[in-house]
């Protein structure tokens, strides 16, 4: 059985697959950690900026498609983007983020649940307030494989997001259950 876990995003979107190895509630394995990333087209500009952002749009969508295609996934666990950006550009990528995962529980037909930040903070750090710092050193302890694959902080950060959406689906919800 496998889980895609993501930390939803449009320039940056963390994946990680998650195996169970054998029956035991325990015995999950990453089978791949991925950053997927969108860049806009500098060419648009502001005056055709949504052209731009659509083209990251589906561009993330494609991304996402074909790593829940290698992988048989029928489960996915996001980390939802919270509301109240700060501003209405922040806002309307966190829609764009929700949209792209939606996508692909329809398309795909995943049974998907989604979380809060201040969930998996709390799952994976023992407090919705948890810093992202203690997050990311109780994720990087246990999954050794972000660090040596993600070395610069900045693109690990994603990936470490998407293993906490991880944890958290394991402890509070059914999507990692067989």
């Amino acid at each position: 059985m496998r889980v895609i876990a993501i930390d939803a995003g449009v320039a940056n979107i963390g994946v990680a697959v998650m195996e169970l190895v054998s029956g035991s509630w325990d015995s999950w394995r990453p089978a791949e950690l991925l950053l997927i990333q969108t860049e806009a087209d500098p060419r648009k500009g502001r005056i055709r900026a949504a052209d731009s952002d659509m083209e990251r749009v589906k561009e993330a969508m494609r991304q996402m498609g074909e790593v829940i295609e290698r992988h048989d996934i029928k489960r996915m666990a996001v980390e939802l983007p919270v509301a109240g950006g700060q501003s209405a550009a922040a806002v309307k990528f966190m829609a764009l983020a929700s949209a792209i995962c939606a996508h692909a529980e329809v398309r795909y037909n995943l049974f998907t649940e989604w979380y809060s930040p201040g969930e998996c903070k709390k799952c994976v750090a023992g407090r919705w307030t948890s810093s992202k710092t203690l997050v990311a050193n109780a994720i990087e302890a246990k999954y050794r494989a972000v660090v040596e694959q993600f070395p610069a902080c900045e693109q690990r950060e994603h990936v470490v997001d998407a293993l906490a959406c991880f944890e958290t689906a394991l402890r509070l919800g059914n999507v990692c259950r067989p």
